[in-house]
Protein backbone atom coordinates (compact mmCIF):
# COMPACT_ATOMS: atom_id res chain seq x y z
CA UNK A 1 0.00 0.00 0.00
CA UNK A 2 0.99 3.37 -0.79
CA UNK A 3 1.86 5.59 2.19
CA UNK A 4 -0.84 9.02 2.62
CA UNK A 5 1.05 11.58 0.80
CA UNK A 6 2.22 15.16 2.30
CA UNK A 7 0.48 18.21 0.45
CA UNK A 8 0.04 21.19 2.32
CA UNK A 9 -1.53 24.41 0.00
CA UNK A 10 -0.28 27.65 0.86
CA UNK A 11 -3.01 30.23 1.07
CA UNK A 12 -1.58 33.09 -0.75
CA UNK A 13 -2.67 36.06 -3.55
CA UNK A 14 -2.35 34.03 -6.49
CA UNK A 15 -1.90 36.60 -9.34
CA UNK A 16 1.08 34.85 -11.11
CA UNK A 17 2.61 32.71 -8.13
CA UNK A 18 1.61 28.68 -8.10
CA UNK A 19 -1.54 28.14 -6.05
CA UNK A 20 0.47 25.45 -3.85
CA UNK A 21 3.21 27.01 -2.92
CA UNK A 22 2.90 30.32 -3.66
CA UNK A 23 6.29 30.53 -5.35
CA UNK A 24 6.52 32.52 -8.78
CA UNK A 25 7.34 29.06 -10.59
CA UNK A 26 9.79 28.61 -13.41
CA UNK A 27 7.89 26.20 -15.43
CA UNK A 28 4.21 27.11 -15.44
CA UNK A 29 1.25 24.72 -15.81
CA UNK A 30 -2.37 25.39 -15.04
CA UNK A 31 -3.93 23.28 -12.07
CA UNK A 32 -7.52 22.34 -12.99
CA UNK A 33 -9.62 22.82 -10.47
CA UNK A 34 -12.14 20.52 -11.62
CA UNK A 35 -10.13 17.62 -13.21
CA UNK A 36 -11.46 16.97 -16.91
CA UNK A 37 -11.91 13.39 -16.06
CA UNK A 38 -14.09 14.02 -13.03
CA UNK A 39 -16.23 16.57 -15.67
CA UNK A 40 -16.41 13.79 -18.09
CA UNK A 41 -17.41 11.20 -15.83
CA UNK A 42 -20.06 13.34 -14.62
CA UNK A 43 -21.11 14.32 -17.67
CA UNK A 44 -20.74 17.79 -16.55
CA UNK A 45 -17.87 18.78 -19.63
CA UNK A 46 -19.86 21.09 -21.35
CA UNK A 47 -22.19 22.65 -18.07
CA UNK A 48 -21.18 25.94 -15.75
CA UNK A 49 -22.76 28.74 -14.08
CA UNK A 50 -24.01 32.35 -14.60
CA UNK A 51 -22.56 35.00 -11.72
CA UNK A 52 -23.22 38.62 -11.39
CA UNK A 53 -20.12 40.66 -12.15
CA UNK A 54 -21.54 43.14 -9.83
CA UNK A 55 -23.59 45.52 -11.45
CA UNK A 56 -21.43 44.71 -14.62
CA UNK A 57 -23.84 42.22 -16.41
CA UNK A 58 -24.10 38.48 -15.60
CA UNK A 59 -21.30 36.44 -17.11
CA UNK A 60 -21.45 32.62 -18.01
CA UNK A 61 -18.04 30.37 -16.84
CA UNK A 62 -18.05 26.45 -18.14
CA UNK A 63 -16.62 24.27 -14.87
CA UNK A 64 -13.49 23.37 -17.19
CA UNK A 65 -12.49 27.01 -17.09
CA UNK A 66 -11.85 26.96 -13.01
CA UNK A 67 -8.01 26.85 -13.46
CA UNK A 68 -4.90 28.04 -11.01
CA UNK A 69 -1.58 28.96 -12.24
CA UNK A 70 0.75 25.94 -10.90
CA UNK A 71 4.59 25.05 -10.72
CA UNK A 72 4.99 21.70 -12.54
CA UNK A 73 6.52 20.32 -9.17
CA UNK A 74 3.48 20.90 -7.17
CA UNK A 75 1.32 20.58 -10.03
CA UNK A 76 3.02 17.17 -10.85
CA UNK A 77 2.91 15.78 -7.10
CA UNK A 78 -1.19 16.71 -6.74
CA UNK A 79 -1.68 14.90 -10.10
CA UNK A 80 0.15 11.69 -8.52
CA UNK A 81 -2.34 11.95 -5.49
CA UNK A 82 -5.36 12.84 -8.33
CA UNK A 83 -4.26 9.14 -10.38
CA UNK A 84 -4.66 7.75 -6.20
CA UNK A 85 -8.41 9.30 -6.36
CA UNK A 86 -9.89 8.74 -9.52
CA UNK A 87 -9.70 5.24 -9.07
CA UNK A 88 -11.86 5.40 -5.63
CA UNK A 89 -14.66 8.64 -7.57
CA UNK A 90 -15.31 6.04 -10.01
CA UNK A 91 -16.39 3.29 -7.48
CA UNK A 92 -18.24 5.50 -5.52
CA UNK A 93 -20.63 7.06 -8.59
CA UNK A 94 -21.09 3.07 -9.59
CA UNK A 95 -21.94 2.35 -5.76
CA UNK A 96 -18.69 0.02 -5.29
CA UNK A 97 -17.31 -0.32 -1.64
CA UNK A 98 -14.00 1.27 -0.83
CA UNK A 99 -11.33 1.14 1.07
CA UNK A 100 -10.52 3.16 4.26
CA UNK A 101 -6.94 4.07 2.33
CA UNK A 102 -9.16 5.58 -0.67
CA UNK A 103 -11.62 7.48 1.45
CA UNK A 104 -7.85 9.09 3.20
CA UNK A 105 -6.38 10.03 -0.37
CA UNK A 106 -10.15 11.79 -1.71
CA UNK A 107 -10.35 13.89 1.70
CA UNK A 108 -6.57 14.64 1.29
CA UNK A 109 -7.77 15.42 -2.61
CA UNK A 110 -10.69 17.47 -1.77
CA UNK A 111 -8.81 19.30 0.94
CA UNK A 112 -6.10 20.60 -1.59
Amino acid sequence: MAATPKFRVQRTRLGRNCAFCGTLPKEKNIEHILPKWLLEITDTSKKGFIYDTGGKGKTSVGFSSFVLPACEACNSEFANLEGLVRPTVEALLKRSPVSALQIDFLLTWLDK
